[in-house]
């Protein structure tokens, strides 16, 4: 962490969860100001759903799996920690280009209108 703070522009945290991600970036913060850090420290939080056509039922459901409805919820779980952005990179999964292009179209449309 004071190597970041010392030298890097930014951080890109896995999204480990909301709690995990909001106290990490305390620290950083913390440690930012104990050493002096007056440039921002720009947060990129990346995620690779399991976009699944179908709902996700059943108590193994990790975070990210499932359909648009869940994954956007998920993503929501994040809204006012104080990142800068949200990577959700969707291609892993896709059969082609084609779908990747409808995923991510459906995605991000359902984000915003959730107001992410």
């Amino acid at each position: 962490m004071r190597r970041l703070v010392d030298h890097a522009d930014g951080w890109l945290p896995y999204a480990d969860g909301p709690e995990q991600v909001a106290a990490s970036l305390r620290q950083l913060q913390e440690l930012a100001a104990e050493r002096g850090r007056t440039r921002p420290l720009r947060t990129v939080v990346r995620v690779n759903p399991d976009d699944t056509a179908k709902r996700y039922e059943g108590p193994d459901r990790r975070p990210f799996q499932g359909d648009v409805e869940q994954i956007v919820t998920d993503l929501m779980a994040y809204d006012g920690i104080g990142l800068d952005e949200f990577l959700v990179d969707l291609s892993w999964a896709a059969r082609d280009a084609e779908e990747l292009k409808d995923v991510n179209a459906e995605v991000y449309t359902a984000a915003r209108a959730a107001g992410f």
